[in-house]
């Protein structure tokens, strides 16, 4: 688990990258439901190397778990810090949380009870 890191940490930055491309987008007056694509973008991409990067389920559901932990801590105290992502139309929505929300219970249920990793990850990505 410990060589499996730098994995890690190559999803944790398609992830962030999505984040911060979105809020660049949003930043030059690109409407909210198309910039909020690109951080489904960068999550997709993650969720999609996980299986063919990681032995277990372990370091996707602790990623998965983290990017949920950041988003409710950033939609609770620094809204504008994830501008890009926000849900449009309602914003008391929390979509921009589900998504990964989503995947804690995938991943948790189908990767590590069920031992089917793509059977968490595809329904991810028809999310995204």
């Amino acid at each position: 688990m410990i060589a499996e890191i730098p994995y890690a940490i190559l999803i944790a930055g398609a992830a962030l990258l999505g984040l911060y491309l979105a809020n660049l987008f949003y930043d030059y007056n690109i409407p909210q439901y198309l910039s909020r694509k690109l951080g489904h973008l960068g999550g997709c991409v993650g969720f999609l190397l996980c299986p063919l990067l990681f032995s277990t389920f372990w370091w996707p559901l602790i990623l998965t778990t983290g990017f949920t932990i950041l988003l409710l801590y950033a939609r609770a105290f620094k809204p504008k810090t994830f501008r890009g992502v926000g849900g449009s139309g309602r914003p008391q929505a929390l979509a921009e949380i589900h998504f990964p929300a989503t995947g804690i219970v995938l991943i948790g249920i189908c990767w590590g009870l069920l031992g089917e990793p793509w059977l968490a990850i595809v329904p991810l990505t028809f999310m995204g």
